[in-house]
């Protein structure tokens, strides 16, 4: 039995701790008329997501040419090529590439897994970076129906091959 069993008068005591955020910002919240409105806005808008992932797709390919020329390629080597990476991954899916997100996401998992690039790993990047390219000067977007999941499953067996020779485990 505990010590609250043994009390005499059997009564629970609750303690509430003070909301210090809540206090700062108060209460409340954001009109639902504007969120509406701001999603009417986006909805119309007609953003073109190519020119940003082109910049991005440049950044990467700098990224993995700095790579090449590298004598160490190690963490600072990888998240070069990381940043530009995540920036599609997070945009292609708001734009509606949805292929581009999962071959970023694909990408990006394998490069979180390493300590350092090896020519074979560099190798694997130029493909991803190369696919994405293909895709975005083809203006597809969606998620490239049986063609995107299939060109996405062997993107993903390429690094799972390249684990396996190398002896990642996977944390």
């Amino acid at each position: 039995m505990t010590e609250f069993e043994h009390r005499a008068d059997n009564e629970v005591r609750v303690i509430t701790p003070r909301n210090i955020l809540r206090e700062k910002i108060g209460y409340g919240g954001m009109d639902p008329a504007i969120i509406e409105k701001a999603e009417e806005l986006i909805a119309k808008a007609d953003l073109d997501f190519v020119p940003y992932a082109r910049t991005f797709l440049e950044r990467i390919e700098k990224a993995v040419a700095a790579a090449k020329s590298a004598k160490d390629r190690d963490r600072n080597t990888i998240n070069a090529i990381v940043r530009p990476v995540m920036e599609l991954k997070a945009n292609g899916g708001m734009f509606g590439h949805a292929l581009i997100s999962e071959i970023a996401d694909i990408l990006l998992d394998f490069l979180e897994g390493l300590d350092a690039l090896n020519d074979d790993a560099i190798e694997i990047v130029d493909v991803h970076h190369r696919t994405l390219t293909a895709i975005v000067l083809s203006g597809m977007k969606g998620n490239g129906g049986k063609e995107g999941l299939a060109l996405a499953k062997e993107l993903h067996s390429a690094c799972q091959r390249y684990q396996k020779k190398y002896h990642i485990e996977k944390t």
